[in-house]
């Protein structure tokens, strides 16, 4: 892969080298190997982006490399860092676009006098980005208790450690703990109007959090059962995103090749299958669903070293009634995916560190434990 590299920020001792072959006297002390993932998307790479950081850096180091598109392979960066302790290692590829449809998180120590080689291996961008799961929920969306359901047929158990869930208030945002790589957090869908009033005052600590690698799963319906309007709290989605209310019977899959997708019809249904739509997305957001009339229902997009994904469908309802909608489907496939769980595959607990796997249970094993959800009165 021919590759010419563009520095978008100055940082103290910081060197970008092309060599196929360390020279005899090492000008580098870190060796990025990047192994292009075996996927159909990535015919689609056009670029690739690095994100350098750690707690004693000022700022984090950013890197923009042009690539040929190609469809597997790999690249070689050599890098002169400063040395330490945990310094965190982001790749992205992106195409033409900008859409970062490939990822890498890596957790390194650099030293002073020795090259250190960091292997990166790529999934889809959002694969495996967390193995313990934060919750933040003040009541069950239209009485259902899906997620619940869906993250323990994969494995997880409440309140149990690296493999487990946890269910926390709106009123604890102002203080959990929540940490990237490690943590997936998800804002539940159809909460009361407090529970919107205290991510407003909080929001700044869920895009730190995103910035420092996290990843959120934001699940945008609101004004149904528990009555709260995200509007009216004025908060701000991430990244800006403006919210629009509209019911779509119908949403529409962009590209069967993202892996949240694979499988699903080009068409999906649901009552409804969608019920906002989201507008103002920045440079290289990736639109999975739409509606009928082309607008995103369904994004994803990059803040910093992290992954932001914004749901507008109604996921726990549609799940109770997935025999009769198929976009019923969408909330496993969406915790599968982040969680980094593969059909007969595995659960990673440590994303991106590549030394802690487990493996998944068997779907017969499973046990379904949603409630199917009862009508407003």
């Amino acid at each position: 892969m021919r590759i010419y590299a563009v520095i978008t920020a100055i940082f103290p001792a910081f060197l970008i080298s092309c060599s196929e072959k360390p020279t005899a006297n090492l000008d580098y002390n870190v060796k990025l190997n990047c192994v292009v993932p075996d996927d159909p998307l990535s015919e689609l790479i056009d670029s690739a982006k690095i994100i350098i950081d750690a707690s004693d850096f000022e700022t984090p180091i950013e890197i923009s490399l042009g690539a040929d598109s190609v469809s597997s392979g790999s690249m070689s960066i050599d890098l002169d860092i400063a040395f330490g302790m945990a310094r965190r290692f982001s790749a992205f590829l992106k195409d033409a676009d900008g859409r970062a449809l490939f990822a890498s998180h890596v957790i390194s120590d650099v030293f002073e006098s020795r090259l250190s080689t960091i292997d990166m291996t790529f999934n889809q961008t959002g694969f495996a980005s967390g193995s313990s799961v934060i919750i933040f929920r003040d009541q069950f969306p239209w009485d259902s208790q899906a997620l619940d359901s869906v993250l323990i047929e994969q494995g997880l158990t409440l309140g149990n450690g690296e493999a487990g869930y946890y269910v926390y208030p709106s009123s604890e945002m102002a203080v959990m703990v929540m940490r990237p790589g490690i943590d997936l957090v998800i804002i539940s869908n159809d909460q009361p109007q407090e529970f919107y009033d205290n991510y407003a005052a909080s929001q700044q600590r869920f895009e730190l959090f995103v910035i420092e690698g996290g990843t959120l799963l934001w699940c945008a319906c609101d004004m149904s059962w528990n009555y709260g309007s995200i509007a009216g709290s004025g908060l701000e989605l991430p990244g800006s995103v403006e919210i629009n209310y509209a019911l779509a019977p119908t949403n529409i899959v962009t590209n069967g090749e993202f892996e949240i997708l694979r499988g699903l019809p080009e068409i999906i249904t649901g009552n409804y299958a969608s019920q906002e739509f989201f507008t103002n997305l920045q440079y290289g957001a990736i639109t999975y669903l739409t509606d009928a009339d082309g607008a995103s229902t369904l994004v994803g997009f990059g803040i910093g070293s992290g992954w932001v994904i914004i749901s507008g469908q109604p996921l726990e309802y549609n799940y109770d009634r997935r025999q009769a909608f198929t976009i019923g489907e969408l909330l496993p496939r969406l915790i599968r995916f982040l969680l980094g769980v593969r059909s007969g595959g595995f659960l990673s607990l440590l994303p991106g560190m590549g030394t802690h796997d487990r493996e998944k249970r068997s779907d017969r094993d499973s046990t379904l434990f949603a409630l199917e959800g009862t009508s407003r009165r």
